[in-house]
């Protein structure tokens, strides 16, 4: 069985200059729970899941938690206001860098195999190494091997 036939063509895709409030609308949106960052020739540049929009606990020590927003540490009774101050951002400023991906054309053992060792949730589709054709959750392969079985 090849990438192509687990994967789900509709990728919600944004340019690098694109709001976080737009951004946060497509996540929501969208099953996958992501939007790839494309540059102007549409290879993926970065991508920004609901993770990256989430708070994440920093823990110093054994004993202190704090808690950050987009890399800055923030006081979770002002988090509304903390969210709304941060709609300057923009895509370029809170992706990941690192894209996984794999070719339409691989086995889905390949594609099992990046997902299990980097403990990936979703991995893009391209051809020729840089086109953006689909995208592929963990949710996508449970469904198509329930009905395989």
């Amino acid at each position: 069985m090849k990438v192509r036939d687990v994967m789900s063509p509709e990728v919600p895709t944004v340019h690098p200059e694109a709001p976080l409030r737009e951004i946060a609308r497509l996540v929501a949106k969208c099953r996958a729970g992501a939007v790839v960052v494309v540059d102007d020739q549409g290879a993926p540049a970065g991508m920004v899941s609901e993770d990256e929009l989430f708070l994440k606990e920093r823990r110093f020590g054994f004993t202190l938690k704090l808690h950050s927003l987009f890399g800055e540490l923030v006081n979770l009774e002002d988090l509304p206001n903390q969210y709304e101050a941060a709609c300057h951002l923009k895509a370029r400023d809170v992706m990941r860098r690192w894209v996984p991906s794999v070719e339409a054309d691989s086995d889905v053992q390949k594609l099992v195999e990046l997902m299990m060792a980097n403990g990936l949730t979703r991995v893009v589709v391209v051809v020729d190494h840089d086109k953006v054709v689909g995208i592929v959750t963990r949710a996508d392969l449970i469904s198509r091997m329930l009905k395989v079985n």
